[in-house]
């Protein structure tokens, strides 16, 4: 399985490339990368599948009546 970490700053990319070392010998052929387009391309797949944002869940950081709860008095 092959994992591409993508970072846009210098620490996330160390710790990146720290994950990919500990990756090693294992079944997760696993590679940092600085650049989208490189990860794509080693993914073998089209860069703006990489570029999709992921939303996150409802429950996460809303509010109470954000998700139209109510608590029980």
């Amino acid at each position: 399985m092959r994992t591409a970490l993508f970072s846009d700053d210098w620490v996330s990319l160390a710790i990146a490339r720290l994950y990919e070392s500990l990756m090693e010998n294992t079944l997760i052929e696993a590679r940092a990368f600085f650049d989208l387009a490189k990860a794509a391309e080693w993914l073998a797949i089209p860069v703006d599948v990489l570029a999709l944002k992921d939303k996150p869940a409802p429950h996460m950081g809303s509010t109470v009546e954000e998700l139209g709860l109510r608590l029980s008095d």
